[in-house]
């Protein structure tokens, strides 16, 4: 079966909508579960790269206190059925939150 010979500006558009096509495809699909071993696992390898740095005890804590914050406002905006931040940390607002299931 012979290929059409198409200009190329043609095949270059073909291309790019089909890139954008499947981009919007992927993009509109729905976020996976949140897996509960992504904490610890993670806990864990902060913590090592805190002793490889051998930071001192006052800057560690600061910045485990600052990354596990961060970790869990990522996971608040993933799962609505967790409690956000907001009154329990000074200074975070109320921070954007995924739609719940259903919705």
């Amino acid at each position: 079966m012979p290929t059409p010979n198409l200009p190329q500006g043609v095949v270059l558009r073909l291309r790019r909508s089909l890139v954008a096509l499947l981009a919007g495809m992927v993009a509109c699909a729905p976020a996976p579960a949140v897996d509960p071993s992504l904490v610890p696992v993670w806990a864990r390898t902060w913590y090592g790269a805190i002793r490889v740095e051998r930071l001192a005890p006052p800057v560690a804590s600061r910045l485990m206190a600052y990354a596990t914050t961060t970790l869990y406002a990522g996971l608040v905006a993933a799962d609505p059925s967790l409690p956000g931040l907001r009154g329990l940390v000074n200074g975070i607002p109320d921070l954007p939150r995924a739609a719940g299931r259903g919705e």
